[in-house]
């Protein structure tokens, strides 16, 4: 067995080492409530900073919902007034064609004419000189009705874009209406 010094000793060294080990674990302890603190406001801030951003998410969610609602109806518009100039360069067609009718039955008056020109020579070779320009201008006619031909067309199949533009703006714009009922 140990002599009662070396008790003592022994003793002193295990109060001492306890003594440490407490004073060490109480300074560890301390540091752990510091972290935790420290975690915590960490987690508030960035809750905080989350929250500011959902706020602002949700303005710009209702401040661009307005805007596509906008450019619905704006495209909406256009599609009428689309249809207003297709229907206007139908009524423009129909013009034409009716001008080309009257261009054809120029040419039998050209030929009354030529008939005349037996007597009067002179009226003859202008009334030749007529028919070569009426010639002209009705094959320009047919030129002009086909390019109207086109431009109906055109009309017509931007219309059908303008309408599937409108749908898929109408259908994108559908969830941000849908959030600006959530919205306070």
């Amino acid at each position: 067995m140990l002599s009662e010094e070396e008790q003592l000793k022994l003793t002193k060294q295990l109060t001492t080492t306890v003594v440490r080990l407490e004073v060490m674990a109480e300074r560890h302890q301390g540091e752990h409530l510091y972290h935790i603190r420290r975690t915590n406001f960490m987690v508030r801030m960035v809750s905080l900073f989350l929250a500011l951003l959902a706020v602002v998410n949700i303005y710009y969610l209702t401040h661009f919902s307005t805007h596509m609602f906008s450019i619905v109806d704006t495209i909406q518009a256009l599609d009428k007034q689309v249809v207003t100039v297709s229907s206007n360069m139908i009524g423009i067609t129909d013009t034409m064609i009716n001008i080309d009718n009257y261009m054809s039955s120029m040419g039998v008056i050209s030929h009354a004419t030529i008939s005349l020109s037996g007597s009067m020579i002179e009226v003859g070779k202008a009334m030749q000189g007529i028919t070569g320009s009426m010639t002209s201008v009705s094959h320009e006619m047919n030129l002009v009705n086909q390019s109207m031909d086109r431009v109906n067309l055109n009309f017509y199949n931007m219309r059908q874009s303008v309408d599937i533009m409108s749908v898929n703006v109408r259908q994108f714009a559908k969830p941000m209406g849908m959030m600006n009922n959530m919205l306070p």
